[in-house]
């Protein structure tokens, strides 16, 4: 759903950084659908490797799976004054709280 903003943030030179929250799934949805009794449907999922999209893209693009690499990440990015994607690997399980 980023597709056509990431191309324009890039063919602009933009120095965006943009974090995606990956978690397999689309999870909010899939707890609507818990607490409405339905079975969960087309919620969860692969998630494609958003960091080399982004680089696919001419954009910098970072994994990271944990506050530490997210913060450095960030500090990169701006210093850089680049476009930077980056995928932060979350855990669902505290949504539920």
């Amino acid at each position: 759903m980023y597709m056509a903003e990431l191309e324009t943030a890039r063919r602009l030179k933009l120095p965006l950084i943009v974090v995606v929250f990956c978690d397999g799934a689309l999870s909010l949805i899939a707890m609507s659908q818990e607490r409405r009794g339905l079975p969960h449907t087309a919620v969860d999922f692969t998630n494609p490797d958003i960091a080399k999209v982004a680089e696919a893209f001419g954009a910098d693009g970072k994994v990271c799976e944990t506050v530490s690499e997210v913060e450095k990440a960030i500090t990169s990015a701006w210093t850089n004054r680049r476009l930077t994607v980056i995928q932060a690997i979350v855990d669902p399980g505290p949504y539920r709280i």
